[in-house]
């Protein structure tokens, strides 16, 4: 999912893992046609664009196994903050294509935030099947069929049995 990628770019280690649980729509999805460099109106391969997008995404991070005896959620967390704080990646992020940057804020507080209150978001909207991750290591590229209610994406956990390949 192309929002994990944000996080990643912010901090990424290879002691976490990190998984997004919801993306809260905070204005109405509109759309536009491109071509597949990004330049609106021209023909050719073209792609459909969100525009003027504005989401407040939920995610968490776990520990892998493996992870070093020093390594402490604790630290990893204080460090993800810190950098979100200061707006430093390691790479600039970027929502599914590189042309696409994306910009980020951390938010601590999220009471000021009036989600699904537009009314265009207001009830249930069947965004079909998206793409959950990439197939890492070989793997197959995972799938899941997603509808936003009242503008709330809820993101299964990554070993849920509602995937498809």
């Amino acid at each position: 999912m192309a929002a994990v990628r944000i996080f990643e770019a912010i901090h990424a280690s290879s002691s976490i893992v990190w998984s997004v649980e919801r993306i809260e729509i905070l204005s109405p999805i509109r759309f536009e046609w491109a071509d597949n460099n990004g330049e609106i109106g021209e023909p050719g391969n073209r792609i459909r664009l969100l525009r003027n997008v504005s989401y407040l995404v939920t995610a968490r991070f776990a520990l892998i196994e493996s992870a070093r005896l020093d390594d402490t959620a604790a630290k990893h967390a204080q460090m993800f903050k810190r950098k979100a704080r200061q707006g430093r990646t390691t790479w600039p992020p970027h929502l599914g294509l590189t042309q696409f940057p994306a910009h980020f804020a951390l938010v601590e507080d999220v009471t000021d935030f009036a989600i699904g209150g537009e009314a265009e978001l207001r009830g249930t909207t069947d965004l079909g099947w998206l793409l959950f991750d990439h197939g890492r290591a070989g793997g197959h590229s995972r799938f899941f069929q997603a509808s936003l209610n009242d503008g709330v994406l809820s993101v299964p956990p990554p070993d849920a049995a509602v995937f498809a390949s």
